[in-house]
């Protein structure tokens, strides 16, 4: 199994006024204090990561069956 993690590409939605408001020198200065402060890990960690994991036939059916492992209504095969 291999999980590949992207962060959402896209820009929010900001008006014309409100980038008249923004002071984009000091965002961007902002930005990178932000990044000086976090170890490469942690800035891959906000755009992309890539797990890759082998399972057995028992999990691996598990896995087909509820991807994300998230709470059921109903029992597997009931949905």
């Amino acid at each position: 199994m291999r999980i590949d993690l992207m962060a959402d590409p896209r820009m929010p939605e900001l008006s014309g006024e409100d980038l008249g408001e923004i002071d984009l020198n000091s965002a961007i200065r902002a930005a990178i204090e932000e990044a000086n402060k976090l170890t490469a890990e942690d800035l891959q960690d906000g755009v992309h990561r890539r797990f890759e994991y082998r399972l057995c036939a028992v999990c691996h059916r598990r896995v087909l069956a509820n991807p994300l492992g998230l709470p059921r209504d109903h029992r597997i095969g009931e949905n």
